[in-house]
C-alpha cells in the first residue's frame, strides 16, 4: 500500500495515502506515527522510523528513498493538497488547509459525503491549472511559503 507521513503547516504529522489520494491520519506526534505505522500498516519499526524522517525532512515523494532530495519543510504538504485539489477539488483541499491552520478536523473527519471519488480523466487542464494557482495563493494568503 503506497502511503507517506506529511509534516503539517503546524509541526505534527500526518498520513497521505496513495490509494484514496487524502489524508487519513491527522495530527499526530511522532510516537503516535510511529505506532500508527506498525499496528495499523505493517510497518517494521525501521520503516516506520524511516518514513517519519522522511516527513520531518521533507524528502520529496517523487525522489529516490537512496538519495532524497529534500524541500523547504512543507513541500510534501503541498504536494499531497494539490494531489486532493486535482483529484478531489478545491473545496476538499481549502477544508484541509482551513482544518490545519485552525486546529480543529472535525469538517475533515466527519465529512459524511467523502467517498474518495476521482475525477474524470477528460476535464479540461485548464481547471487543473487554475485548481493548483488558487491552492498556491491561498497557502501564500495564510503565510505558507510556495516554491
Amino acid at each position: 500500500m503506497a502511503w507517506r507521513f506529511v509534516q503539517q503547516p503546524n509541526g505534527k504529522l500526518a498520513r497521505f495515502s496513495d490509494i484514496v489520494d487524502h489524508f487519513t491520519d491527522v495530527d499526530m506526534t511522532d510516537s503516535e506515527a510511529y505506532i500508527i505505522g506498525i499496528f495499523d500498516y505493517d510497518c517494521t519499526p525501521s520503516s516506520a522510523n524511516k518514513k517519519i524522517r522522511a516527513a520531518r525532512e521533507d524528502w520529496l515523494p517523487w525522489t529516490s528513498k537512496t538519495n532524497p532530495v529534500h524541500g523547504d519543510g512543507l513541500a510534501r504538504w503541498r504536494d499531497s493538497i494539490e494531489t486532493i485539489a486535482l483529484l478531489h477539488g478545491l473545496d476538499k483541499a481549502l477544508v484541509i488547509c482551513k482544518c490545519a491552520v485552525v486546529g480543529n478536523w472535525d469538517f475533515f473527519i466527519n465529512d459524511d459525503d467523502w467517498d474518495g471519488r476521482h475525477r474524470n480523466e477528460d476535464e479540461d487542464s485548464a481547471r487543473d491549472k487554475f485548481v493548483l494557482q488558487t491552492i498556491r495563493e491561498k497557502m501564500m494568503e495564510l503565510g505558507w511559503n510556495n516554491d
